[in-house]
């Protein structure tokens, strides 16, 4: 089968879906003809990543193709735009020339890489499959980002089309399918397949590995929170650092670390007055083979999102979190599918972002119940090797990319 990758992102660019579209470009590489389409490294302005060759053939066997279109983020949304049209023009050409049998497209560009796919197999009579990370508009709709008017429903419209006549539509969670179908997708083109957890893909020998700073790991005596991924304005994390400050008096042994870089960045900076660099630390974003040193070497890991955000995105730290051993604080409402996951496993601890002091008293209680600390641990390890480990999860989805039409 001839096979068209596509997703914005792509390694070496820095988003989690980038790193793991690697690994899910390797195994189809295997006994199909596989080309990825995505732009020249452009995630983070201060994270640089060198320019890749426009096409390069790798020695797994498949090809990539990318267009430079500058930098996304720059705080300008005329660069995020140039970036997004761009892409799913460059995109839809790709495929008209390509002709592949089935399209793979990720969630970036949101909305209009998913239509330039529609389009463009519509011509040559090719199928696709919408490997969903988060759902678009809903999410800038609920976390305010986006009014739900005239614009919000033009958007929401044509994504349900680009639903409704893909071959599938992969989620990552229940409450994803839940809201697929509330949309009008129907539930016979849904599978849930959950991502991996995040691996190094630097390709680093051993003689040349990457050191973690000695400043970025944690003191003798400390115990240490770590959210790690994009600190953004759909984590909702201001009721972590509310929970730091009930904590610093009395358990300065208790520390928050923020590990990323993003819009809130600045504001939960602003919030933490003076706990910073005390109690609160942010760092900024670090290769995969550190991060995941500093997530290994933490007792718990932050998982929280925004109000409702739950319905429409997983959060992809989570597998990395537990694939490490190292059990859940989970900020999210209770009916969601992370927060029972959590409970009916023991693999960590919840509340509700409005419910700060309680966020504060169960990090206590966990503290000070260093067997009960053990044994999550021991739980998350478990659990995570036999539902979210790349040996497991990856196979999964490369049976779901080929099935047959």
């Amino acid at each position: 089968m001839k096979i068209l990758l596509a997703n914005l992102h792509f390694w070496p660019d820095t988003p989690p879906h980038a790193v793991i579209l690697k690994s899910i470009a390797e195994s189809l590489a295997k006994d199909n003809d596989v080309i990825v389409v995505a732009s020249q490294p452009c995630y983070k302005k201060n994270y640089k990543v060198a320019l890749e060759p426009k096409v390069v053939v790798m020695d797994e066997g498949y090809s990539v193709h990318r267009i430079n279109l500058g930098l996304e983020n720059t705080g300008r949304i005329y660069n995020k735009l140039k970036v997004f049209f761009g892409y799913a023009a460059y995109l839809f050409l790709k495929i008209i020339k390509e002709k592949p049998d089935r399209t793979i497209m990720g969630t970036n560009p949101p909305i209009l890489g998913m239509f330039a796919v529609r389009l463009a197999s519509r011509i040559t009579g090719g199928d696709y499959i919408y490997h969903c990370q988060d759902m678009h508009p809903e999410i800038a709709g609920t976390s305010g980002a986006l009014s739900k008017g005239v614009v919000y429903k033009r958007l929401l419209g044509i994504e349900r089309k680009n639903c409704e006549n893909s071959f599938l539509t992969i989620v990552l969670s229940e409450d994803m399918r839940t809201s697929l179908i509330e949309r009008g997708c129907s539930a016979n083109k849904i599978k849930i397949v959950n991502n991996f957890d995040l691996r190094d893909e630097t390709s680093v020998d051993s003689s040349h590995s990457i050191q973690t700073p000695t400043e970025l790991l944690r003191g003798k005596g400390k115990f240490r929170l770590i959210f790690a991924g994009n600190v953004g304005r759909f984590q909702g994390l201001e009721s972590v650092i509310e929970s730091a400050k009930l904590l610093s008096k009395d358990y300065p042994e208790i520390e928050f670390v923020f590990l990323g870089d993003g819009a809130a960045v600045k504001v939960l900076e602003k919030l933490s007055g003076n706990m910073l660099n005390k109690t609160v630390y942010f760092f900024p974003h670090q290769p995969v083979a550190i991060a995941r040193e500093l997530i290994a070497d933490a007792q718990l890991g932050i998982v929280s999102l925004s109000k409702e955000i739950y319905k429409y995105a997983f959060p992809s730290k989570t597998m990395t979190y537990l694939c490490e051993g190292v059990p859940l604080l989970s900020i999210i409402e209770t009916d969601s599918s992370l927060t029972k996951l959590v409970m009916d496993h023991e693999i960590g601890i919840t509340s509700t972002s409005e419910d700060v002091e309680n966020i504060a008293s169960q990090v206590v209680g966990l503290y000070e119940d260093k067997n009960r600390l053990l044994k999550m641990k021991i739980n998350a390890k478990k659990y995570a090797t036999e539902n979210y480990s790349v040996e497991t999860v990856l196979p999964k989805l490369t049976s779901v990319f080929c099935e047959k039409a």
